[in-house]
């Protein structure tokens, strides 16, 4: 049964709930489940970027179109009307009161994108879209003035670079040269050109106004920000640990000596970086633990956060004020240069359900409705790895297709393409052990649901293995900042038989549509050529 406590988007009364009435709708129970307004399901949205222009004035931009401001220095944040409900990736201001916010969506049934890009003139009070409409999704916006800006995101046929540029306001956007579709995750700016990354770890450039791409990144894994700290020298970040610097203005990039930080970070996914002066904090999944360097990256000090929700995104105003975002809605400010963190607002402080799956092609959408969408759990969806060459960003389009189904977040916790854990050798199987273990740490889910009908018993074993690691404390994690969490109640999915089924035509009376309705979109985002089959029941058996 699902404990007093479990998170709900509906604040105040907790339910107690059997398995069975959280995998299995009848008409009954379902009339009585809490019903997220719309206001409670944006409160939960995860966040994607933060920007403070002075230590009062400070916005925060995310999922499902939500942008929350601050005019207070974070004692308080207000949810502004937004004309989008889109995920927005960016925001960017120069000022108390102009400021651009970038993002975009995924067409269903095809491999386009389309952008967005929000302005303000009044200090985020109003937005108005100001783009025309033929931009693909955006994932980072910055403006060196009123007039002149910058842009990355999706490349496609139409925009081949994924690199924009603006020279009024954000009206128009001219695609800069570049031969190849390449989709830019991270832009980091010297005087003299525009530093690129991506995708599998790819880098590139801006120079005289054309994208020159280095075809031989130094590591696969994917690049999410980079920040230059003066003309030549600068750090990105990234998942599996990345954590590169350059003295050569990105001409070059060299890893951190061996030894200089424990092993347990090369598991984690750095997400954001943050610079005052010589100072510099890096921040990402989990977000138990925040790096703090003073000496310009020679030394580097965990602060612990208190909170293990993943960090996206970080600012310093100056050396002593900070503030972090994340998923779940979180918010976290320090006064104190990183060494203590307090959380401002949160929407939700862990998962009510947690779907495990070997890769994006078995994410159960109809179960994800269910649950998150029409009963109100806080839920989320996490992959081993991907089934797909992530570079085309499959990656995006599983995560998009989580949340419009009712998700509060979506992870994998590989690099690896993984088409099924019978595949793997011996040394990735443990990683994943040791990941499923910090996932678990990291959601503290009150129930785990493993899915995928074909899933291999390996897959089964494995998670097994690591729930009971999970359930102990485990000395590597709590160097992290990460400690034990036992799993309430286990299931797995079932190809034709459980002891729990139900029906994907049933209807959902808070979404007002039959589950597989719902999830039409979803399906057709994940796997644009129409290759996912829609199950006529889903099955759950108890694990444990």
């Amino acid at each position: 049964m699902l404990k007093n406590g479990t998170p709900l988007r509906e604040t105040g009364r907790f339910a107690f709930a059997c398995l069975l009435t959280l995998l299995a709708y009848t008409s009954t129970n379902a009339l009585e489940s809490p019903r997220p307004s719309r206001v409670n399901s944006l409160s939960d949205a995860a966040l994607q970027d933060v920007c403070f222009v002075d230590r009062l004035h400070g916005w925060a931009v995310g999922d499902r179109g939500v942008i929350w401001q601050t005019q207070d220095g974070g004692a308080s944040w207000r949810l502004s009307d937004c004309p989008v409900t889109c995920q927005l990736n960016s925001v960017h201001f120069v000022d108390r009161t102009t400021g651009w916010i970038a993002g975009g969506w995924h067409h269903a049934g095809s491999t386009f994108t389309s952008g967005v890009v929000l302005k303000t003139t009044n200090g985020g009070i109003t937005w108005q879209r100001v783009d025309d409409g033929t931009l693909p999704s955006l994932n980072q916006i910055r403006m060196m003035s009123f007039d002149q800006g910058w842009a990355i995101g999706h490349g496609s046929p139409l925009h081949a670079s994924g690199v924009f540029r603006t020279r009024d306001g954000g009206k128009t956007w001219i695609t800069v040269g570049g031969s190849t579709s390449t989709s830019w995750t991270a832009m980091g700016f010297s005087r003299s050109k525009v530093i690129l990354g991506g995708v599998t770890g790819r880098l590139g450039s801006v120079e005289t106004d054309l994208v020159k791409t280095n075809l031989l990144p130094p590591r696969p894994s994917s690049v999410n920000q980079i920040e230059m700290l003066s003309e030549t020298e600068g750090w990105l970040v990234g998942d599996d640990g990345l954590l590169l610097q350059t003295r050569t203005a990105g001409a070059a990039w060299s890893q951190l000596a061996s030894g200089v930080l424990p092993n347990v970070f090369e598991s984690f996914h750095w997400n954001a970086i943050a610079q005052v002066g010589s100072t510099i904090w890096i921040a990402g999944n989990p977000g138990s633990v925040i790096l703090k360097s003073s000496d310009a990256g020679a030394s580097w000090q965990p602060m612990y956060t208190q909170s293990t929700i993943p960090i996206r995104a970080m600012t310093f105003v100056d050396e002593q004020l900070g503030f972090a975002v994340g998923d779940l809605g979180r918010i976290l400010a320090s006064s104190d240069g990183g060494r203590t963190w307090r959380t401002m607002r949160s929407g939700a402080n862990r998962l009510a359900l947690s779907i495990l799956c070997e890769n994006e092609k078995q994410v159960p959408f109809e179960l994800l409705a269910e649950q998150a969408a029409n009963r109100g759990y806080i839920s989320g969806v996490t992959v081993l790895g991907m089934s797909e060459d992530i570079s085309i960003t499959q990656s995006s389009r599983t995560r998009s297709a989580v949340v419009h189904s009712g998700g509060a977040s979506f992870n994998k916790l590989s690099q690896e393409r993984i088409e099924a854990v019978d595949g793997l050798n011996p040394e990735s199987r443990a990683k994943l052990i040791q990941r499923i273990t910090q996932h678990i740490h990291t959601w503290r889910p009150e129930v785990l649901v493993l899915a995928g009908a074909s899933a291999s018993k390996e897959f089964l074993k494995l998670v097994e293995v690591a729930i009971e690691r999970a359930a102990l404390e485990q000395p590597t994690l709590q160097v992290a900042g990460l400690h034990s969490w036992r799993v309430n109640k286990v299931y797995h999915q079932k190809p034709k038989a459980g002891s729990i089924s139900y029906r994907s035509e049933q209807v959902a009376p808070a979404i007002s549509d039959t589950l597989q309705g719902y999830c039409c979109y979803s399906r057709w985002v994940n796997i644009p050529t129409g290759e996912s089959s829609i199950p006529d029941k889903l099955y759950f058996e108890l694990l444990s």
